[in-house]
């Protein structure tokens, strides 16, 4: 009598079967993307994050209804759905933040020094957001001839050449000039990318730093925490498809940004 009572008042307005039946639609999506679009496993791995909280959130919801384990289950329930909703309100502030901030700034122009972000390199052929990144560069270098480039990135798994020699053999080939090119091939991420690169510059220049859009805001918040205030140069990201990937994506990243400043 007991436990048909408790089912009753406890299963709630969404029957736990939603939740197993949500997870494996995120796991279908999942793998649709590992065989159709690996450019985009980064939105993959984070649906297979979704379906093992939804099957964890069903099994909770079963084990409630059938009264085994309640207390256990009812704290665990409860720390999942403040978890949800701390996560979701906290994604779309951040991602506001990334969208309004994805653009050129007005007095980009006239920077002594622009930074151009490493991305990938398919053996020495810049990806698609590099190569978005290069046309940009070469576009800003020929409507601004004082300007010297700092190439940012080293070489990583897969890439025959650094990031930053894939971008300096694409401005060579424009004819942009090697005294104005300055190769910094040391760094593995963002926070080095734009740390090492403002290592190379005097004190007291203009500087601007050249991404995709959805990496700007990031850019930003760490040139700011390096000590310089950078005037942001836009690149657009090439796809749509890439374009969601990466923005939400940088929700991830910027937690790590906040994180590793918040505990230097």
């Amino acid at each position: 009598m007991y436990r048909s009572s408790y089912r009753g008042t406890r299963e709630g307005i969404i029957k736990p079967s939603f939740f197993f039946g949500l997870g494996l639609v995120f796991v279908l999506l999942a793998a649709a993307i590992f065989l159709f679009a690996p450019l985009l496993v980064f939105l993959a791995e984070v649906l297979l994050c979704l379906s093992a909280a939804c099957f964890v959130y069903y099994g909770l919801r079963r084990a409630l209804a059938a009264g085994v384990m309640i207390e256990l289950a009812t704290v665990l329930i409860w720390l999942i759905r403040i978890a949800f909703f701390v996560g979701l309100i906290s994604f779309i502030v951040i991602e506001c933040l990334v969208l309004t901030g994805d653009r050129t700034d007005p007095n980009a122009d006239g920077a002594d020094y622009i930074i151009v972000l490493g991305c990938g390199v398919d053996g020495e052929t810049p990806s698609l957001m590099l190569q978005s990144r290069i046309d940009v560069a070469i576009d800003y270098l020929d409507r601004n001839p004082n300007t010297t480039a700092v190439l940012s990135g080293k070489q990583g798994p897969g890439e025959d050449i650094s990031e930053a020699e894939a971008m300096r053999r694409a401005l060579a080939a424009h004819g942009i000039a090697s005294e104005r090119m300055i190769l910094e091939e040391r760094s593995a991420d963002t926070i080095e990318n734009i740390r090492f690169s403002l290592a190379l510059i005097p004190d007291g220049s203009k500087v601007a730093v050249l991404s995709n859009d959805f990496h700007l805001y990031r850019a930003r918040i760490i040139a700011e925490k390096e000590g310089f205030d950078a005037v942001a140069v836009c690149a657009p990201t090439p796809r749509a498809d890439l374009s969601l990937c990466y923005t939400v994506r940088e929700y991830f990243s910027l937690a790590k940004v906040f994180f590793t400043y918040l505990f230097a």
